[in-house]
C-alpha cells in the first residue's frame, strides 16, 4: 500500500502540515521533529506527488528534453549528461522524440508548457529560429546540436565541419586521393555541416571534389550497407580508396557488408565514421572516427538551464565544444593496392 502524508504524520505524532513544510522545506519545524519525519519517510518508502504539488505551487522538478529520435544511440548518450546534472539538482527529466517533425516538436512544446515543465532542452531543432525565439520568451530553453545566430537564444553547439575536416584530413595525409562521403539527409543541419567539412578539405589539400564519390544516407546503418553496394558496383579504377561516413552507423553497416563480402577493412578500403557511439570501439576492427562529446553537450545544456532557472541567465557568446579525431585499426596508408 502506497504510504500518505497522513500515514507519516500518524506514525510521529504530528499534524500533516507539519510533514508538509518537511516535504517542501517550507515554515519553521524544529531539528528533532524534522529528524522524526524524515526517518518515518525513509521507513514508509513515501514517495511525494510531485504533479500534485506542480499544481499548488505553480512549479514542478520536470525538464523537458526533445530529441529528433530516441533510438538513435548518441542521443541516449546526450541525454545521460543532462540527467547526471538534472539529477544532482533534483530536477527529473521527460524525454520526447520528434522524429525530425516540426510539428511533434511544437506538440512537444506545447505539452512541456502545459504540464508546467522548468524548462526544455531541444536538441537538433527543425523548426525555425523566428519559432524558437518565440517559445524562448514564454518558457526557458536551451537549444543543443544546433548553430543558432541569434544571441537572444541561449545554445550548446560545435561546428561540425571543422570535425568533419579532421576526418577527411586524417585520410588525405594517408596518401588517399579518392574519398567518398557518406551523407545524412541534406535538411538536416549537421549532415550539410559535415559535407562542407569534407568539400573543405578537399579543397585546401587541392583535390578537386567529385559529385559521384557523394552518397546520399540518413544516417542509418542500413543506408550504409546500401553504400557499400554502392560503392562496389563502380568501376575498379572509379572507387575510392576511403570512405568517410557522416555517422558511426552508417559507419557499421559499411563495415557489416564489407565482412559479408570479404572485403578487409582498412586493408582494401580505408573508414572513419562520426560520433563515436559506444560501438564504434569495441567492433572488430574498431573503428577510426571523431567523437562528438554528446554526454558534455547534455551536461553544458543542463547547467545553462539550471543558471536560467536560478539566476535568470541571459544567453551570451561562448565558445562551442571541439570534435576529436579518434584513430583506432580502420584506416592505413595507401598503397595502391586497395581495391
Amino acid at each position: 500500500m502506497v504510504a500518505t502524508i497522513k500515514d507519516i504524520a500518524e506514525r510521529v505524532g504530528v499534524s500533516t502540515m507539519t510533514v508538509s513544510r518537511v516535504i517542501n522545506n517550507s515554515g519553521y519545524v524544529s531539528m528533532q521533529t524534522r529528524k522524526k519525519v524524515e526517518a518515518a519517510i525513509k521507513a514508509l518508502n513515501y514517495q511525494p506527488n510531485l504533479l500534485a504539488r506542480s499544481l499548488i505551487n505553480r512549479k514542478s522538478s520536470f525538464v523537458y528534453v526533445i530529441v529528433p529520435d530516441i533510438s538513435n544511440p548518441f542521443y541516449a548518450d546526450l541525454t545521460k549528461g543532462v540527467e547526471r546534472v538534472a539529477k544532482s539538482a533534483s530536477y527529473n527529466i521527460i524525454l520526447s522524440s520528434a522524429y525530425w517533425k516540426e510539428t511533434l516538436e511544437c506538440e512537444h512544446i506545447e505539452a512541456a508548457r502545459g504540464r508546467m515543465a522548468e524548462g526544455i532542452i531541444l536538441v537538433l531543432p527543425k523548426i525555425s529560429e523566428k519559432k524558437i525565439a518565440a517559445y524562448a520568451k514564454r518558457i526557458p530553453l536551451v537549444v543543443v546540436d544546433k548553430h543558432i545566430r541569434s544571441k537572444s537564444i541561449d545554445k550548446v553547439y560545435l561546428y561540425q565541419n571543422k570535425g568533419a575536416f579532421l576526418a577527411v584530413e586524417h585520410l588525405i595525409t594517408l596518401g588517399h586521393r579518392r574519398i567518398a562521403f557518406l551523407s545524412g539527409e541534406s535538411h538536416i543541419y549537421n549532415s550539410r555541416s559535415r559535407q562542407h567539412g569534407y568539400e573543405d578539405a578537399l579543397s585546401h589539400y587541392g583535390i578537386p571534389f567529385d559529385p559521384a564519390l557523394v552518397l546520399k544516407g540518413d544516417f542509418s546503418f542500413e543506408t550504409g550497407e546500401r553504400a557499400f553496394q554502392q560503392i562496389f558496383d563502380m568501376a575498379p579504377q572509379k572507387r575510392p580508396t576511403a570512405i568517410f561516413a557522416a555517422s558511426d552507423l552508417m559507419a557499421l553497416g559499411f563495415m557489416r557488408n564489407a565482412f559479408r563480402y570479404g572485403v578487409r577493412i582498412p586493408d582494401d578500403i580505408s573508414l572513419v565514421g562520426f560520433d563515436d557511439i559506444l560501438l564504434a570501439s569495441i567492433t572488430n576492427p574498431p573503428l577510426t572516427t571523431i567523437r562528438h562529446p554528446y554526454r558534455e553537450m547534455g551536461e553544458e545544456a543542463m547547467n545553462h538551464l539550471l543558471k536560467k532557472l536560478n539566476e535568470g541567465f541571459q544567453p551570451s557568446d561562448r565558445k562551442p565544444l571541439v570534435n576529436q579525431l579518434i584513430i583506432r585499426e580502420t584506416t592505413k596508408l595507401f598503397s595502391g593496392d586497395e581495391l
